[in-house]
């Protein structure tokens, strides 16, 4: 049995991102534990974040793995005056959200130095959200010398393009001639989730953030089966989902009622029919995708390589590459007297789902 944990940013992210892997490792008996981070919210919106956090047991329970809620806060009440946007999707050194990586960089420390977990997955940050690039952070910063594998960010990484850019943005070299086990297929770029954030002033939609990177790329930088980051290959692996665990990941993502509508449509059939579209191979088979490292043997420099450094962005901070200007909800934007929470608004809560074990709710660290 291996002990898995499986970072994920908000209450949905590993199952809309893993979720069948997650139910496969779970039937196949290994001890699957799913850290959701950034769990929290501001008083005026705690009945829907408890709504959330019970959406998140059910799914869990449905995937028959464990669910470990965090407690810090969502980036949009973070900055609870800046446009969500912004706050969501504006590079870290603008808003200089360090006391959330401090906060969250403790929070896995203190999670992975027990030797209660043999691997750890967590987002690549594919789509540059700030708290999928934080969780992403604090693991590099965190005390874990352990097996470690990053997965792409769904939905975000139903764009095509998106994953390149993220691993361009993180000054990955690109292992040329390396084919990818999966290529998402190319499709309208313009999901139902970015509708969360309104048309900026040029009335672009809000996925040109996720796409407006890719315009300096080559068109081959997505399609690459590897990439060198930090002295380590890492080659994409994309796992082809057994019926069962496909059901349950539908299954599971359907538990997500507050944000289902939000993150697909109102159709009944939506949520099968986003996966179809895209992730699917040409066969119809349905994948999930992660990275994993293998090896530190070099990539060789071409001409892809060249071209790549030579259009790499120093900073996202650039006002193109921040699509949209809505607020979060009402007032969040307003310049209204809203107070300035804590990073950590509750104490980590732990569960099991009642399905395999007896069922817990306690505090699991202190």
């Amino acid at each position: 049995m291996r002990r898995w944990l499986v970072l994920s940013p908000h209450l949905d992210d590993a199952a809309l991102s893993l979720g069948a892997t997650l139910h496969e490792r779970a039937r196949r008996g290994d001890r699957v534990t799913v850290a959701s981070i950034f769990t929290a919210s501001d008083e005026a919106r705690a009945a829907l974040y408890l709504q959330r956090a019970s959406e998140d047991r059910d799914a869990a329970a449905l995937l028959g793995v464990d669910a470990l809620h965090l407690g810090l806060l969502d980036a949009p009440f973070r900055h609870p005056h800046t446009p969500i946007a912004q706050a969501v999707f504006a590079p870290q050194d603008e808003l200089a959200d360090l006391d959330a990586l401090k906060a969250l960089t403790g929070l896995l420390g203190d999670l992975l130095s027990g030797g209660h977990f043999d691997e750890v997955t967590a987002p690549l940050g594919v789509g540059g959200h700030l708290d999928h690039r934080l969780t992403f952070d604090a693991l590099q910063r965190a005390a874990w010398g352990g097996p470690t594998a990053f997965y792409e960010d769904r939905p975000y990484a139903f764009v095509a393009g998106a994953t390149a850019v993220r691993w361009h943005t993180l000054g990955a070299s690109p292992c040329a001639g390396e084919p990818p086990a999966w290529a998402r297929p190319e499709g309208d770029a313009r999901l139902t989730f970015a509708r969360h954030y309104e048309r900026d002033d040029d009335g672009r939609h809000p996925a040109c953030r996720l796409t407006e990177g890719r315009a300096a790329l080559p068109p081959e930088a997505d399609r690459l089966g590897a990439w060198r980051w930090r002295g380590q290959r890492y080659e994409q692996r994309a796992r082809v989902l057994p019926e069962p665990s496909r059901g349950a990941l539908i299954d599971a993502i359907a538990c997500y009622g507050s944000q289902r509508e939000g993150l697909f449509g109102a159709a009944p059939d939506a949520i099968q029919a986003t996966f179809a579209a895209f992730a699917a191979d040409p066969l119809g088979q349905w994948r999930e995708v992660e990275w994993h490292p293998s090896g530190t043997s070099p990539c060789p420099e071409g001409d892809l390589e060249k071209r790549l450094r030579n259009s790499r962005p120093s900073s996202w901070g650039s006002k193109a590459a921040i699509c949209g200007s809505a607020s979060f909800g009402r007032g969040a934007a307003s310049g209204g007297a809203l107070p300035q929470p804590s990073i950590a608004q509750s104490t980590p809560v732990y569960f099991r789902p009642p399905t395999t074990r007896p069922f817990i709710s306690q505090p699991l660290l202190t």
